[in-house]
């Protein structure tokens, strides 16, 4: 069975109004738990007015309720999976409820923060636990004034409700697997492509990328992508949250370069009024705006130490406190981060926060630079000359070979983003003729390419060229390879001295360098 789209079922009518009755009648929330330990809230997410699930929250923040629901769903057993009621670590009642498919348990829902009414001095282990940590007694005796307190026939009615729920999402897998054996039903996650027709490429290197970004799009774990300056990133991210179940949910994003720690932390987690000299009135944070969404950090490289410890606290519980507020905020975001840097490097060096790496490359995706893909630059070429085309209302066009070749030979420093504004470039100044020629290229590309074209190219055929190369991705990395080993030796193997010569990153060459090596060896 292909990998499920859950959202699908826990937003249908039957499933939205059982997790609203039980927290209209009994005042709790019910969550979702996949078996690998992703969850989500049911309806509105969960808000910050349950004291004592705060103050446990704050003081205990290494052993948090997420943890307890993924111990939970591991107590139950594969062979005969049964509703459990369980301790969490605040010393409150939970329950846990498998969902079984196929006879296994493939999910489950959950729901926590009480008390059984009738138990003798159900106080007094969440009371013996907060002393423990130094919560203040004021706190809890507020909390336990507030905590929910279930009856027998309560907590019975409970996990009867969600029994009843995962009985219904059981019959919903059966129907949604029917259906993709019948037709391929787009609720399944294979049909979802569209997102990342864009990614235009029939090379292995950029084909592996794209399904890399497919299968991470199912999932709600945090996204890593790197890559250099223009090779795609940010479109990679909005293409993923488009293949998600969180494409109709809050996109935001937000760009770390050139903001000091207090207005990044204010954007990021919002601020109260009275915060600082120009906090006027109560700003409402990205996170917060980003609910149930998905929020793309950009440059992730450049945020403060201080602020990528405070993130990576986001990314485990799920919960922050906004600058000069006493109430903390719980969000379900799911985040992506992009940066042209080695965050290993930084994080050895001591410039990036190591919780925060370990984090967000759970899911690492590195994009290419053109030139390790150059076999798909003419497909690109085409694929922008179209669009362009129809976004400046022109008559379609076609590129002439030997100009494609110059295009195919540049190197192209900038990547796809450079590639995308020549094409640009050409298509709003090549008037109304159909055929894009060597000369309306940009004169900087054409003589960048000259001194790299065989003397002999234009005394034989593109079929002759084709007997010698084999294939025009042959061509051009011969000629790269010519050209590297030209400018090395003319840098006397200074690899930094020739990477600036050949406007490319160091380790772009060095990469290319290594798959010299390895080929020839």
């Amino acid at each position: 069975m292909a990998t499920i789209e859950w959202h699908r079922i826990l937003q249908t009518d039957s499933i939205q109004r059982m997790a609203e009755l039980i927290r209209r009648e009994l005042n709790l929330w019910v969550g979702f738990l996949t078996i690998d330990g992703q969850h989500t809230w049911i309806g509105t997410a969960q808000r910050t007015d349950k004291p004592l699930c705060d103050a446990f929250m704050i003081r205990n923040d290494a052993q948090t309720c997420i943890a307890n629901y993924r111990e939970w769903i591991g107590e139950i057993s594969p062979s005969a999976p049964v509703s459990l009621f369980m301790q969490c670590h605040a010393g409150m009642q939970g329950i846990i409820v498998p969902i079984v498919y196929n006879a296994e348990c493939v999910a489950a829902f959950f729901a926590s923060g009480f008390v059984f009414a009738d138990a003798d001095d159900p106080d007094s282990a969440i009371l013996e636990r907060g002393d423990f940590l130094h919560i203040n007694r004021a706190t809890l005796a507020h909390g336990c004034r507030e905590l929910v307190r279930l009856t027998r026939r309560e907590s019975q009615l409970l996990r009867n409700f969600l029994e009843e729920m995962a009985v219904y999402t059981a019959r919903c897998l059966e129907q949604f697997e029917a259906s993709e054996q019948r037709s391929h039903d787009p609720i399944m996650w294979g049909a979802a492509s569209a997102p990342f027709a864009s990614f235009i490429g029939r090379s292995t290197i950029m084909q592996s990328v794209v399904d890399q970004a497919k299968h991470a799009s199912c999932s709600q774990s945090p996204i890593l992508i790197t890559g250099e300056p223009g090779t795609g990133k940010t479109r990679l991210a909005q293409a993923i949250r488009e293949a998600s179940y969180r494409r109709t949910s809050p996109y935001v994003v937000m760009n770390c370069d050139g903001n000091d720690v207090e207005s990044l932390e204010s954007e990021l987690f919002g601020h109260k009024r009275g915060t600082s000299a120009n906090a006027f009135i109560d700003k409402l944070g990205l996170l917060d705006i980003a609910d149930k969404g998905t929020l793309l950090v950009k440059n992730v490289d450049a945020m403060p130490l201080c602020t990528q410890t405070k993130l990576a606290q986001v990314i485990e519980n799920g919960c922050f406190l906004p600058l000069g507020d006493v109430v903390l905020h719980r969000v379900d975001v799911r985040i992506i981060a992009t940066t042209t840097r080695n965050l290993d490097s930084l994080v050895e060096a001591g410039e990036f926060s190591r919780d925060l790496c370990e984090k967000l490359c759970v899911v690492p995706i590195h994009i290419p630079a053109l030139m390790a893909h150059a076999e798909d630059i003419a497909d690109l070429c085409q694929y922008y000359i179209d669009i362009k085309c129809k976004a400046c209302k022109r008559q379609p066009k076609t590129i002439a070979n030997d100009a494609l070749v110059v295009l195919c030979k540049y190197l192209w420093p900038g990547n796809v983003r450079e590639l995308e504004n020549e094409i640009e470039r050409i298509v709003v100044l090549s008037g109304s003729s159909p055929i894009i020629g060597i000369d309306d290229i940009a004169p900087r590309i054409r003589s960048a390419t000259q001194s790299i074209v065989p003397p002999h190219a234009h005394a034989i055929s593109p079929e002759q060229l084709l007997a010698r190369y084999k294939s025009l991705a042959d061509m051009i990395d011969a000629v790269e390879h010519e050209i590297i080993a030209t400018a090395l030796a003319q840098n006397n193997e200074n690899r930094t001295q020739t990477a600036k010569l050949l406007k490319i990153s160091r380790r772009h060459l060095v990469r290319k360098l290594e798959g010299y090596r390895k080929r020839d060896s």
